[in-house]
């Protein structure tokens, strides 16, 4: 199980420290719970909630993101990430999204 820990050490690792690291984190999470990014995330079949009704992990959706992604061209990921993440977050976003180090185990 990936930790929010886990996700501020991957943006760390990637250059993007502390403050802005943590807040990155908090606004994806924000736009993870707005009902309207839920519903473009759901169009790509990825649920945002699990079975309890609970918001899953969040590197868990964004390596849902990356393989839902993957069949489209790099600019339409960075288009739609920055639709659902909006632009202050869409290179913390994007950067988890690729992270492979945030795997579930």
């Amino acid at each position: 199980m990936t930790t929010d820990n886990d996700l501020l050490l991957a943006l760390r690792d990637s250059g993007i420290k502390g403050d802005i690291a943590g807040k990155a984190i908090r606004n994806i999470c924000l736009r993870l719970t707005d009902l309207d990014t839920q519903a473009e995330i759901k169009m790509l079949g990825i649920d945002i909630l699990d079975k309890d009704g609970n918001i899953r992990q969040v590197a868990a959706i964004m390596l849902d993101l990356k393989k839902a992604l993957a069949k489209h061209d790099h600019q339409s990921q960075v288009d739609f990430c920055k639709k659902l993440f909006g632009e202050v977050a869409l290179p913390s976003a994007l950067t988890l999204m690729n992270q492979d180090a945030l795997s579930p185990n």
